[in-house]
């Protein structure tokens, strides 16, 4: 039996969430030498990526019950973006059953921006050389005291107060022992205190494997550029995404090879020193290796896992803002821009600032917001959002218009919402309006608010029929 197949589906509700929705499809081929063909109507539960319904054959003219379930078994698609392996089974047709593809017509962004591996390899298999020696035993006390302070680091810079809240009792006792080490720790050091305690640490372990106090200075400075360059900016730089072999052992195999290679060419380090420096580096990837293991079973999601750059900066390295840029350059590989400013604003002054922003848009405005609601919890249109849209975005609008003739420039402006709340907020109403103010209708709320939109949406279209520069486009273009 061969079936071609073609059909359509709406979601009544919110197609965020993914419960329901509803489709009729036609199909049409061949059952041995006889045609067949048929139509059918379908109840989805797209959350569960299967439906049912009643399928009527019409060479047959009989009605039989329809389960269908569909996967695309790999990310992205199945065959190519977009696909779908689907089964459809008829219970009631002697339990037979039929194996297709789906592919979805119309719609550019199935199976788009959804790369088929969605997550990263942080550690490709490696080789792992052997371990250094140390001649000095006393090096091993010195990087203990090493390892106790790169935890509290950690602690300090990114602490974990997320404890288990599935009882409020337990979470809350965790959360303050937690706290209370915190405390006791900071009696002894406080934050930036404790990262100068590390590197002084640092350059005497170094300094004490090579011998010499300038040795250790060099060495230890060497150390943290590589650090930061092979291990913790790498590293860091995956923060959010999900990691398989989630382990610093290559990163620092690379960096312990190129430290190698800058100790025995430097002329730092004294002859018959090389193995025990080699060895304070190798146990300097060790340490953060187990500060990485630590706080991924703290944080329960490799994700979430952040490594202080501090391990590989002094503080007096990231104190300014032209070197915190530029940290963050190195770590997000993007050059800033000049003249960017960041503005705290707070809730009560969200809607006035987006109003003043609105209304000084020269070149183009982009608003990035969850929720741009039309309606209220009541039913009735949200006014915050209607003085948006009318004293805002169309008033804006008129006036560039207005002035277009004389300017030959208009603003273009941008929202970006999340579906979930567009759907739930109804803001598709208002939406639509802002999309093709020279076709919207403005039939919305109560009689006041109607009049008051239509007059927003007059004064665009009069702008717009009035400008000679305008018209004069519109037939050439």
């Amino acid at each position: 039996m061969i079936r071609a197949l073609a059909g359509g589906y709406r979601a009544s509700l919110n197609p965020v969430t993914k419960l329901a929705e509803f489709g009729f499809e036609g199909y049409i081929g061949v059952r041995g030498n006889k045609a067949d063909a048929g139509t059918r109507a379908l109840l989805q539960v797209p959350y569960l990526s299967a439906g049912v319904g009643p399928d009527y054959n019409i060479g047959r003219g009989r009605l039989d019950l329809l389960l269908t379930i569909h996967t695309p078994v790999r990310r992205g698609g199945f065959l190519t973006r977009g696909t779908l392996l689907r089964v459809d089974w008829y219970p009631t047709l002697r339990h037979s059953f039929v194996l297709g593809v789906s592919a979805p017509l119309g719609d550019p962004l199935a199976g788009r921006n959804r790369p088929i591996q969605d997550y990263v390899i942080v550690a490709a298999p490696f080789h792992t050389p052997a371990a250094h020696a140390p001649a000095n035993l006393t090096l091993r006390a010195e990087l203990d005291s090493l390892a106790i302070s790169a935890g509290w680091i950690r602690k300090l810079v990114v602490p974990f107060l997320d404890q288990d809240g599935r009882n409020s009792t337990v979470a809350l006792a965790r959360t303050t022992q937690y706290v209370a080490k915190l405390r006791s720790r900071l009696t002894v050091h406080d934050a930036e205190g404790e990262v100068a305690f590390f590197h002084a640490q640092m350059e005497h372990a170094f300094a004490v494997a090579a011998g010499s106090t300038s040795a250790g200075s060099d060495l230890a400075r060497s150390a943290r550029r590589i650090l930061l360059d092979e291990v913790l900016i790498p590293y860091d730089r995956l923060l959010g995404r999900k990691k398989h072999h989630d382990t610093l052992k290559a990163l620092g195999i690379a960096a312990r090879g190129r430290f190698g290679r800058w100790a025995t060419t430097a002329g730092v380090v004294p002859t018959g020193r090389t193995e025990d420096v080699l060895f304070v580096f190798e146990r300097l990837t060790d340490i953060l290796e187990a500060q990485r293991s630590e706080a991924a079973k703290e944080w329960d999601d490799p994700r979430l896992v952040w490594l202080p750059l501090q391990y590989g900066l002094l503080p007096e390295e990231h104190d300014d803002q032209a070197e915190l840029d530029a940290l963050l350059e190195r770590v997000t590989g993007v050059q800033f821009t000049e003249h960017n400013r960041l503005t705290y604003v707070a809730n009560l002054q969200f809607h006035w600032e987006l109003l003043r922003m609105i209304r000084e848009t020269r070149a183009y405005h982009v608003l990035w917001v969850h929720d741009f609601p039309a309606l209220t919890a009541a039913g009735t249109l949200d006014q915050a959002s209607l003085a948006q849209v009318v004293d805002g975005y169309l008033t804006t609008l008129a006036e560039r218009v207005e002035a277009y003739d004389s300017t030959g420039t208009l603003p273009s402006f941008f929202i970006f919402l999340d579906q979930h709340y567009y759907e739930g907020r109804k803001s598709r109403l208002l939406m639509t309006i802002l999309e093709d103010p020279l076709s919207a209708t403005g039939q919305l709320g109560s009689p006041s608010d109607a009049a008051r939109l239509g007059h927003a949406l007059d004064r665009v279209r009069d702008a717009v029929r009035h400008s000679r520069m305008l018209q004069a486009e519109a037939r050439e273009y």
